[in-house]
């Protein structure tokens, strides 16, 4: 197995008290994801992506989260601003998630 490329990134910190969060801005991220992750007492992660953009990342993340041995599941929701809430939203999500672990779609 090959360890991911070294390249210049940069983060930026989403300042809102509590709800604070990094944003890792660089090349070849997806391929080291278990570097930039926060550890999890499960090991485990999900997901929650559309069809666009799955098309385009979530082989490289999948393989990024392998490598770093974080077991997870996918969720693809429509595309679309129309698909946010309702069904879509979070909360449904993982509801629809939690019920039917196995699911590739809710």
């Amino acid at each position: 197995m090959t360890t991911p490329r070294t390249a210049p990134t940069r983060t930026l910190v989403v300042a809102l008290a509590e709800r604070s969060y990094p944003i890792h801005i660089g090349a070849a991220l997806l391929a080291g994801i278990g570097q930039l992750l926060p550890n999890t007492r499960s090991g485990r992660a999900i997901i929650v992506t559309n069809e666009v953009v799955a098309a385009h990342h979530l082989d490289r993340l999948q393989k990024g989260l392998a490598r770093a041995d974080i077991h997870h599941d996918v969720i693809v929701v429509p595309d679309g601003e129309a698909h946010k809430d309702g069904p879509h939203s979070t909360i449904s999500i993982l509801g629809c998630w939690s019920s039917r672990p196995s699911a590739r779609r809710c």
